[in-house]
């Protein structure tokens, strides 16, 4: 989630390898165990570095996931769009009182690839490909109903927490279909056209 966040991640070394300073988040004066890194990985550690090596790759590829402004959370000129979109499992925006009713448990971000109000080091305009990210904090499977906002629009999944290391290629799903997203997990996927 972090790798995927607007900003700067702020994780410590060694989270990318399980190292987890047995829940002690101030062990700068613990000379032991608790603060040293380990070198020799297990395979589960060895699977999370690839992941994450895959997360933080994603992130560097694609610009969508490191803006330099602040959402406008609308439709820029030029882009099919909003910049930012909240939606819920039936693949509709979510209002208000859902954002501060306290028992959503599964929701989505859709980041609008060409609404972005940027520019690289030459003065052109930064374009990106639109992603849906999949947040599901409870405990069970859930449907979630993926945008048809575009005409003809498919999904690929890129990014399973639940499954690491998929097959290749992505599957493609149809927009306005449902996209299994397992509990406790987050899923990306990008828009395929």
């Amino acid at each position: 989630t972090l790798l995927l966040s607007q900003g700067v991640p702020m994780i410590c070394g060694g989270d990318e390898m399980g190292r987890t300073q047995g829940g002690n988040n101030n062990a700068y004066a613990q000379d032991n165990e608790i603060s040293w890194l380990n070198w020799e990985l297990n395979e589960a550690d060895q699977q999370l570095l690839e992941f994450t090596r895959r997360v933080a790759a994603l992130r560097l590829r694609h610009p969508v996931f490191h803006r330099r402004h602040f959402f406008q959370g609308r439709r820029i000129r030029g882009s099919e769009l909003e910049d930012i979109t909240w939606l819920r499992p039936d693949g509709y925006e979510m209002t208000e009182g859902e954002w501060n009713g306290g028992g959503t448990r599964c929701f989505g971000m859709r980041l609008g690839g060409d609404a972005m109000l940027e520019w690289d080091d030459r003065g052109e305009r930064v374009l990106d490909d639109t992603f849906l990210l999949i947040f599901n904090g409870g405990t069970e499977t859930s449907t979630f109903t993926l945008p048809n906002s575009l005409a003809g629009a498919s999904w690929e999944t890129v990014i399973s927490t639940a499954d690491p290391f998929p097959a290749q290629p992505p599957q493609n799903l149809p927009g306005g279909g449902g996209c299994q997203v397992e509990g406790r997990s987050v899923t990306v996927l990008r828009r395929a056209m």
